[in-house]
């Protein structure tokens, strides 16, 4: 138990004494066997505020609730739903405008009750048999943030055309679908930076694959777009065939690449492709393979990676359907010496590091671009991330805000929420004003499922394709401002996307606006 925190510096040894010398922290009888879990108890005073722990539902202000750190599929995501896709066990504690992070360095299955089941105390709770914590000192959040990401990394200069507008659709299905979208770019003079493919350009869900009937040519179609000024960015799942004669299964099978079940056998289950066998991502070699398993898609033309499902979300596993928290893999399957129950939190990370590394080699001289749906503290070195299946709602709209704030807060600065809604079907209006709002995300990509409504900037006419354009336009105004932030962003670990108390912490209501926020330090949005 810690009875208070104490005042926060950077002189460790003045930490130790205050912690330590001073009596605060003592060991209590939880109940629980040696090495079956530890948690802290830390004394909460009424103005002390949290933010951070990665994207949450919910309010800026993460006190009075629980929540879990252990990566989810969360389809359908609601309002109050926890866990979502990324597991970030840190948080600012912010009170008479001083800040202080508490970072949480385990992987295992973590809990964080901040003055939820008792209003005068918060609790920090691990379920594996180590308890390491990082205490980073502030005063000013941005002091933070900076010292934090000197911990956890930051993240690289991306390419220039990451900064602009991104289209996409699950899916885009066929040649003939991607040029009509492109045509329609044209058409409404509209700008357009980048065309994502979603799943069905694959060959069977084949992961490295193109459909030779539906992209018959896609190097020609790669260049087509190029010399338009657009990318191509594919998604790339975890979930491997398991298919006699598919170089990708068979190269992966010769190296014994692929996550165990506990009879030491490779763990088969179901997820896009069926039946599928999953990385073991934890090991070295495996992701040098995985790297290099990208060549494929490099000498096509594609320019970015699009990483998918891989919290890692399964629909079934060894030929029964998978229940529980995000469907995922059993906790006790096989990573080397490891369980999943210490690699799972992780797996979203060393998939996308992977990646990463393997574009960085493939495509030398030319920077990453590497956007993933799961996560652990640290992603932010290989990755961008997005807030995952959100819905046409304008509570989700709204929502996204305070999602994309504690992502930043939490080291993430380049990320961004699904313009329009994933699920469900968008209006003229409600696209309007999301791709406003989305203008001033650090990513900026409108995207929809293949049940949802279209809704392309020119899906529902005027006058609200005139409001989307001038939008869009907009953003390609804000660049060069953007590519400043990027730099600050890649040089100090700051986000892009900031809190009103981030540069006026002395400002007793700026800390409750979760409704409003700056990009960088000039800028202020309030939607």
């Amino acid at each position: 138990q810690v009875g208070e925190l104490p005042t926060w510096t950077t002189d460790a040894a003045a930490v130790a004494e205050a912690l330590l010398g001073g009596g605060a922290l003592r060991e209590v009888e939880d109940g629980y066997p040696l090495a079956g879990g530890y948690a802290l108890h830390l004394q909460e005073r009424d103005g002390r505020r949290y933010f951070g722990l990665g994207e949450r539902t919910g309010f800026l202000d993460k006190k009075g609730r629980r929540w879990l750190n252990w990566t989810a599929d969360a389809f359908e995501q609601q309002p109050k739903d926890d866990p979502l896709y990324q597991a970030h066990p840190f948080v600012i504690a912010f009170d008479g405008g001083r800040a202080r992070g508490v970072y949480l360095d385990e992987s295992w299955k973590s809990l964080f009750d901040l003055a939820a089941r008792e209003s005068g105390r918060s609790r920090i709770a691990v379920e594996g048999p180590t308890f390491d914590l990082w205490l980073v000192p502030g005063p000013e959040p941005a002091a933070v943030l900076e010292r934090f990401t000197a911990l956890v990394g930051r993240p690289w200069l991306p390419p220039l055309w990451a900064l602009g507008y991104h289209q996409c659709r699950w899916s885009y299905p066929d040649e003939a679908a991607v040029r009509e979208v492109l045509a329609g770019f044209r058409e409404h003079d509209l700008p357009l930076s980048a065309l994502w493919l979603d799943i069905d350009y694959m060959d069977g869900y084949r992961v490295f694959t193109f459909s030779p009937h539906r992209f018959p040519d896609p190097p020609r179609l790669v260049r087509e777009l190029a010399e338009a000024g657009v990318r191509v960015v594919t998604i790339v799942d975890p979930g491997v065939k398991k298919e006699a004669g598919y170089s990708v299964y068979e190269s992966g099978r010769k190296i014994d690449a692929f996550v165990k079940n506990r009879r030491e056998e490779e763990l088969v289950g179901e997820v896009w492709p069926k039946p599928a066998v999953w990385p073991d991502f934890s090991r070295p070699e495996v992701r040098r393979w995985w790297g290099e398993q990208h060549r494929p898609l490099v000498e096509a033309g594609v320019a970015g990676i699009w990483n998918d499902m891989n919290e890692p979300a399964a629909f079934a596993v060894e030929g029964d359907e998978v229940f529980g928290i995000g469907k995922t893999l059993p906790s006790d399957a096989r990573h080397g010496e490891r369980l999943h129950a210490e690699v799972h939190n992780l797996y979203g990370l060393l998939m996308s590091r992977a990646t990463h590394e393997g574009l960085v080699h493939l495509r030398e001289g030319r920077r990453p671009f590497v956007l993933t749906r799961s996560g652990f503290s640290g992603i932010q070195r290989y990755a961008w991330v997005w807030t995952g299946d959100n819905g046409s709602y304008w509570e989700h709209m709204a929502m996204s805000v305070p999602m994309l704030l504690n992502l930043g807060l939490s080291g993430v600065a380049f990320c961004g929420a699904d313009i329009g809604g994933f699920r469900g079907d968008a209006d003229g209006e409600l696209l309007a004003r999301w791709t406003w709002l989305g203008a001033f995300y650090p990513f900026m990509r409108n995207h929809s499922a293949k049940t949802s409504r279209r809704q392309e900037p020119w899906a529902f006419g005027e006058p609200w394709l005139g409001h989307v354009r001038a939008a869009i336009r907009f953003r390609y105004q804000l660049i060069p401002y953007l590519y400043s932030l990027a730099e600050e962003a890649a040089r100090t670990g700051q986000p892009l996307m900031r809190p009103l108390f981030y540069h006026f912490p002395g400002d007793p209501e700026a800390a409750a606006i979760d409704d409003q926020f700056l990009l960088g330090p000039d800028l202020l949005a309030a939607p």
